[in-house]
């Protein structure tokens, strides 16, 4: 293992670690030079193991606390920097070559490596990094350290104070660690909350000042579900923040109280822990989330409107500022999907008592995109479904979400009242009132229960998030629109595979119809009757040998371009004769120009039925799939020439395409002429899937300004640097994937849909009516 230049060592501390020991020592293989591993009473194989991997072996007992062997094992080190690792744990692929390069450099005394919970014992580390199959977001911790003389280890497994001696001298180092130890049956299994809570304990009681631990024996306590203890504990600690350093902060104390106090039903001083913890250490996810949580108690808790709309608006733009922490280097997070999924189902729970119930449908959908099966969105969405009148079907819904919390018994009980069976309401609202110590998930359904039982009823506020099981994809929200009859139809010439190019688009026309409430059909066939027919690649009805039925809308897909061979004087024609939509400003202007009449623009948007590309190992670099033409064949010849693995795709669709999306590590979008319309048709499935894609800048500014951000723009000379800066960057690659979700997300096809069609109505046109 021995290599010039700087040397690592990477320290362990193990015990009965037979089964995870040899793939940590074969992750950390390339990045390493000497292994120490510091033995405390194992029984089985670890010290065999270690020993035939070439560590060196230190064994002593036990002691009741991680920091004397961590200390140990440093002192038996000789390398210049410590890789501080432990047995469940593994660095991800590319880690060892950002190692290497890092401890070439001077500067900070410690690499603050990104720590990612593995959902599962089986997941790849490809979908762990990149979030598909990762316990909440990454936190960064200092894990390669400086062999200096006083490095050492105090306080809960902690280097904060070695930190403090060198002025906190520290560097963001992209060098990813999957952590196994977070999947729920491991901990189970090896009692991981029994041990840490004795721990814990012992060490608050030597450390009573020190109010990191206290925060993390307040925590671990609550997960227990000992909150009397918890909340002694952090009430003790709380009052002894004044004499805290600043450089020490708060937050995992201060998440512990405030969760404690809105399981006991304090909104109002959960709050001011809150923002006492922010205003002291920063903002963070965490605690704005907890403020938007806090300020939802407070407006169920008032009983003047003004002052409830008050609050609710505030607890939506707190939800709003933790949201936008996603994807933010932390070097502490307590609350599992306190910048993603959670902040999402609380913009949508705050919207339906708002009355915005469309903006509540995308906030909770989104919201289950990021988290599938969250019963704080699943229970929303059937909320608002009990709202539009569909009481039969939430009751429906609320059958698998029966458990020992009382949100979805409140959610059945006003259904079963709505549908007129008072006594089954009154069995449910029983059921509901006898949970109702547990907590709610969704606050405001406190009130419903109080309603349904004839008056107020003693509940608690919510107990802390639970974790999510799995669940079916939720029932679209309907409009208060009359419904209409569609039918979402695709030109499809016999032997042309490539009309298949337009089925995810009309894929999300036809589910962004249904969200609106209107009954809609996907299909091919133009002679349907009784259907409004919006029709995709009108381009093709000559070769298909087909006309438009009446009343038909035209959706052009195509790129309005000088000298294409699809737009012919046919096309024109029925271009004058019925109403057509465009994805692109662009293109409408073109056709303006053209003399033909101002189409109508509807944006290509997200429905979250499109969120399904299931994740792959990543055995792709980079992934084109079209046509290719010189300037295009052009840019992937230099990427294979630059070492980059590439895969050119045409006339793959469906299924098989999806496939080779998921296997590669980006897309790369090339416009096959010099100057087009952005490809927004392709793409926005892409983005809908978290995938990073690199595109060639164009003549479509507006639109590509409005992915700034969620697409790796670059002019055509920079493609190839662009590609490869990113397969350097798997971090880079996750955020751009997250952020292009969430593009995706704030471009709802339902919104879309409902102007269009008003203005559709407002011209006149004739369509068919359900029913």
């Amino acid at each position: 293992m021995s290599r010039t230049g700087p040397r690592i060592s990477l320290c362990l501390i193990a015990r009965n670690e037979e089964a995870m020991l040899p793939d940590c020592l074969a992750s950390a293989r390339q990045a390493v030079d000497e292994i120490v591993l510091v033995d405390t009473g194992s029984t089985d194989r670890t010290m065999e193991i270690a020993r035939a991997a070439g560590a060196k072996v230190v064994e002593m007992p036990w002691p009741g606390d991680f920091c004397p062997p961590r200390n140990e094992a440093a002192r038996h080190a000789t390398g210049d920097w410590i890789l501080q690792l432990d047995c469940d744990e593994r660095l991800a692929p590319g880690a060892a070559r950002v190692l290497r390069a890092e401890v070439r450099r001077d500067g900070p005394v410690a690499g603050l490596l990104p720590l990612h919970d593995a959902a599962s014992l089986a997941a790849a580390p490809a979908d762990v990094v990149s979030g598909r199959a990762r316990l909440g977001e990454a936190i960064w911790l200092p894990r390669l350290l400086r062999r200096l003389p006083d490095l050492a280890w105090t306080g809960y497994d902690s280097v904060t104070d070695f930190l403090e001696r060198h002025g906190l001298s520290a560097r963001w180092v992209e060098a990813p660690i999957v952590h196994l130890g977070a999947v729920p049956e491991l901990r189970r299994a090896r009692g991981k909350s029994g041990r840490n809570l004795d721990y814990l304990g012992r060490l608050h009681a030597s450390r009573p000042d020190d109010l990191y631990v206290c925060g993390l024996l307040a925590q671990e306590l609550l997960s227990a579900g000992r909150y009397a203890e918890a909340r002694e504990v952090a009430d003790r600690g709380w009052g002894r923040i004044q004499a805290v350093p600043p450089t020490r902060v708060l937050g995992r104390l201060a998440v512990a109280r405030a969760l404690l106090l809105l399981q006991a039903g304090d909104g109002a001083e959960a709050l001011v822990t809150a923002r006492a913890a922010a205003a002291r250490d920063g903002a963070h996810p965490d605690l704005s989330w907890l403020e938007g949580r806090a300020l939802e108690e407070l407006a169920l808790r008032t009983g003047d409107a003004g002052e409830r709309e008050r609050l609710l608006r505030e607890a939506e733009a707190a939800h709003g500022a933790a949201r936008a922490g996603a994807g933010q280097r932390r070097a502490d997070a307590s609350i599992k999907g306190a910048s993603t999924w959670l902040p999402l189902a609380g913009q949508g729970r705050v919207r339906l008592q708002l009355g915005r119930r469309q903006e509540a449908a995308q906030a909770l959908r989104a919201a289950l995109a990021e988290q599938p099966g969250l019963p704080e969105a699943r229970l929303g969405l059937l909320e608002l479904q009990l709202a539009e009148g569909d009481a039969a079907g939430a009751l429906a819904g609320c059958e698998p979400l029966l458990d020992e919390n009382p949100d979805a018994w409140v959610l059945a009980a006003a259904a079963a009242q709505a549908l007129g069976a008072a006594g089954d309401a009154q069995l449910l609202a029983a059921r509901a009132a006898e949970r109702a110590g547990r907590g709610f998930r969704v606050p405001h359904l406190q009130a419903r229960l109080r309603e349904l039982r004839g008056g107020p009823a003693a509940l608690a506020s919510p107990a802390p998030p639970a974790a999510p099981v799995a669940a079916p994809a939720p029932r679209p929200a309907a409009s208060t629109a009359p419904a209409r009859r569609f039918a979402v139809t695709i030109v499809s010439p016999r032997g042309y595979p490539h009309a298949e190019g337009f089925r995810e688009v009309a894929e999300a026309l036809h589910h962004g119809l249904r969200a609106l409430g209107h009954d809609s059909v996907l299909g091919t066939d133009l002679g349907l009757r009784g259907r409004q027919h919006l029709v995709l690649g009108a381009n093709l009805l000559a070769a298909a040998g087909q006309r438009p039925p009446p009343g038909a809308i035209l959706y052009n897909l195509e790129q309005v371009q000088e000298g294409s061979p699809w737009f012919s004087r046919e096309l024109f024609e029925l271009y004058r004769r019925f109403p057509v939509w465009d994805y692109s400003r662009a293109n409408v202007e073109a056709l303006v120009k053209l003399g033909l009449p101002r189409p109508l623009l509807v944006p290509v948007g997200f429905v979250p039925e499109l969120c399904r590309i299931a994740p792959a190992e990543e055995d792709i670099d980079v992934l084109f799939y079209g046509s290719v033409n010189e300037r295009r064949r052009a840019v992937l010849q230099e990427l294979s020439r630059r070492g980059a693995r590439v895969h050119a795709a045409f006339g793959v669709y469906g299924a098989e395409r999806d496939k080779l999306v998921a296997r590669s590590r980006l897309v790369l979008n090339v416009h096959y002429y010099e100057a087009k319309v952005f490809e927004i048709v392709r793409v926005s499935y892409l983005l809908a899937n978290r995938r990073a894609v690199v595109s060639e800048t164009g003549c479509d500014p507006a639109e590509e300004q409005g992915l700034a951000g969620a697409v790796a723009f670059a002019p055509y000379p920079s493609l190839v640097d662009t590609c490869l800066g990113l397969l350097r960057d798997p971090e880079a690659r996750r955020r751009l994937g997250e952020a292009g979700l969430a593009a995706m997300q704030a471009r709802p096809q339902a919104e879309y849909l409902r102007a269009a069609l008003a203005e559709d109505q407002e011209a006149g046109r004739a369509v068919p009516r359900a029913g």
